[in-house]
């Protein structure tokens, strides 16, 4: 019973976690005032970026978008990557 509703329930939480990281990693770089670089900091900022690389950023907001950014990485691919593990292991029994 918690196998069928794991697997039935699990792609459209797949899809929530989705929809809200992206409308998370968008509010935060509308929020530092970078909204003319939206789409580019976006997909830059999709894989955690290295020390070094933040601090050969000049501009101080993108600095710090950068570092907050890297840390709601974190969270969100060890919650998806937790969530995709559980639904594939469901499956597999």
């Amino acid at each position: 019973m918690i196998r069928t509703f794991i697997i039935e329930c699990m792609p459209i939480f797949l899809a929530i976690v989705i929809i809200f990281y992206i409308s998370v990693k968008f509010y935060l770089i509308l929020s530092k005032g970078l909204g003319t670089k939206l789409v580019d900091l976006f997909f830059v900022s999709l894989a955690p970026l290295s020390k070094q690389a933040i601090r050969n950023t000049f501009q101080e907001k993108v600095k710090q978008y950068y570092k907050v950014s890297n840390k709601i990485n974190i969270v969100f691919y060890i919650v998806f990557g937790a969530a995709l593990l559980l639904y594939i292991l469901m499956l597999s029994i």
